[in-house]
């Protein structure tokens, strides 16, 4: 058996990608060495997989063999079997000369035959964010949380904050010391929250987003290095004079409710972690309900409760708070679902015919602008199956009452069969990878997907600066016309940096990234500052070239 050593620098939580080879066995075997970044010594007790390192620090396991990571329409849904290297007191392993916190795990992909032995994998300790809070009149402020987060594209492209983390956050001390342990390095950024936040005669101390503002866009990115104490400036809280805010909830659902309504006040568009939250009990639901005193700012107030068949029911209301008090009313409604389904064909010479295997990804438009710990916007997915038809899916009414009068979903292509490509996606006479998926309450809306063959391909190899093979490397193809849009192709590079890509007939430009934060790739305004960065391509219908990439670097 044939096999490869190769040496692995790793810090943290991205991916690296190791193409293998495989016999046509079900698994491949890996052995290797895991070493302390920071000394090269060799950790005992580490966790690979299932397997645990020796006294000298080596493990061996055999992992199941998947193919490497590709897609098209933007966004990578399947991947290699992911090998997990982590120790108490250390960050998960991810590829030196990564500068994102990620996803932990190094992604293995295999094709053909083979092993690998001689893998080094080096952990590297978290960092530490400390520094100390004061109030107005200089005196340590005791009790303020502390949120930890770091801005990230979604699934549809939106750049939204994101918790790192768990939801629990630290607080400061009697001296107004604070400490936020294991951190992977990169750039981050804090939330203050002081508590009380009411602090009478009007005033209410308002969130602040260090060095020291009240809006978000204004934080100052923090960065953190593996194994080292950050120190942050002195930050200062100071009150404010704030209006109260009351509600009354007006039952319009007609269903009889199974427990308490939540009442939760947000910043506008954010929701990561609400600033006030209000439970009512059943018996309270008509009558008018103070949620406190809330400083000058724009906020979505929302309203949820189970009824007693378990359909949600819900309000948001945005407000815009002033220095006065403020009384809202907050109607609660029933949503009403939709549906999606469909046909997916192929243009041949004997006419339409059905195509198998199509799936598309359903992402709800309002979520991407209201991102949540959870990170998830994808609603669902639909697979055609044999005659080319798509099971109906059900789509969300909170979805579909959010959305108001505009699309309520974004249609991004998954997996199609190979040597195919995606023409068109429409609704009737609305293309809907240009306008969006427009789902009516009640109805099913049926989409129809077009598809032709003929694909060209893309063998390319990433390399950065000094012409060194980059692993793991982001590899985006985008369509020059917007409409095209549901031909955009993603995969990731191997161990040496080969990549291949595969779309339809026409004009592209090729971009390729050591990692970017999710699928930035999506957003124009990221966009823009790589607008006469990438590599023109023509790809014609069952062509095959091949181009070495210089990574885009910052």
């Amino acid at each position: 058996m044939s096999r490869f050593s190769f040496v692995i620098l790793v810090s943290g939580a991205m991916y690296v990608g190791l193409q293998l080879q495989n016999s046509g066995g079900s698994t491949v075997h890996i052995e290797g060495i895991v070493l302390d970044g920071t000394t090269d010594k060799p950790l005992v007790d580490a966790s690979v997989g299932e397997v645990i390192t020796g006294q000298d620090g080596t493990f061996a396991i055999d992992l199941p063999i998947l193919p490497l990571c590709k897609s098209v329409g933007g966004r990578c849904r399947t991947g290699p079997p992911m090998l997990i290297v982590t120790k108490q007191g250390f960050l998960p392993a991810r590829t030196d000369g990564s500068k994102l916190p990620g996803t932990p795990g190094i992604p293995l992909a295999v094709d053909g035959g083979g092993g690998l032995d001689g893998l080094t994998v080096r952990l590297f300790p978290p960092g530490t964010i400390t520094g100390r809070i004061f109030d107005s009149r200089g005196q340590p402020a005791q009790g303020v949380s502390l949120y930890t987060f770091r801005y990230f594209y979604d699934e549809a492209g939106t750049r939204t904050r994101h918790l790192f983390g768990s939801r629990d956050v630290a607080k400061s001390n009697d001296l107004g010391e604070f400490r936020i342990p294991n951190l992977d390095h990169g750039d981050y950024y804090l939330e203050l929250r002081p508590d009380p936040l009411e602090v009478g005669q009007n005033q209410v101390f308002p969130a602040i987003f260090y060095p020291g503002s009240m809006e978000p866009s204004l934080g100052e990115a923090i960065r953190v290095e593996r194994g080292a104490e950050t120190r942050v400036k002195d930050t200062v809280l100071g009150p404010v004079t704030g209006g109260i805010l009351s509600v009354r909830l007006i039952h319009e659902a007609g269903e009889p409710q199974r427990g308490a309504t939540i009442v939760r006040v947000d910043r506008r568009n954010d929701w990561i972690a609400s600033i006030r939250t209000v439970t009512v009990q059943r018996e309270n639901m008509e009558t008018v309900v103070q949620v406190g005193r809330l400083a000058p700012g724009n906020y979505d107030v929302r309203a949820e409760y189970a009824s007693v068949n378990a359909s949600s029911n819900e309000a948001i209301v945005p407000v815009t708070m002033g220095t006065s008090d403020m009384l809202v009313d907050l109607p609660i409604r029933k949503h009403a679902y939709g549906s999606v389904t469909g046909r997916a064909v192929v243009n041949t010479a004997g006419g339409e015919q059905p195509v198998a295997g199509v799936s598309l990804d359903l992402i709800e438009v309002f979520q991407a602008a209201m991102q949540t710990q959870s990170g998830s916007t994808v609603l669902g997915r639909l697979t055609s199956n044999d005659n080319g038809t798509f099971p109906t899916l059900p789509i969300s009414g909170k979805a579909i009452s959010y959305a108001g009068s505009g699309p309520v979903l974004r249609v991004r292509v998954g997996d199609i069969p190979r040597g195919m490509y995606v023409t068109s996606i429409s609704d009737g006479l609305r293309n809907v990878m240009q306008d969006g998926l427009f789902v009516s309450p009640e109805k099913e809306t049926n989409i129809a997907v077009r598809l032709a063959t003929g694909t060209g391909i893309i063998e390319g190899s990433a390399v950065d600066s000094n012409g060194k093979q980059v692993p793991a490397a982001l590899a985006v193809l985008v369509p020059d016309h917007p409409t095209q849009r549901s031909q955009m192709v993603t995969t990731i590079s191997d161990l040496k940096g080969v990549f291949k890509l595969e779309g339809g007939p026409g004009s592209y430009h090729l971009y390729v990234w050591r990692e970017l934060p999710g699928a930035a790739y999506l957003n124009d305004e990221f966009m823009e500052k790589y607008k006469n960065r990438g590599i023109p391509v023509r790809l014609e219908p069952n062509s095959r070239m091949a181009l070495r990439t210089a990574i885009l670097e910052d």
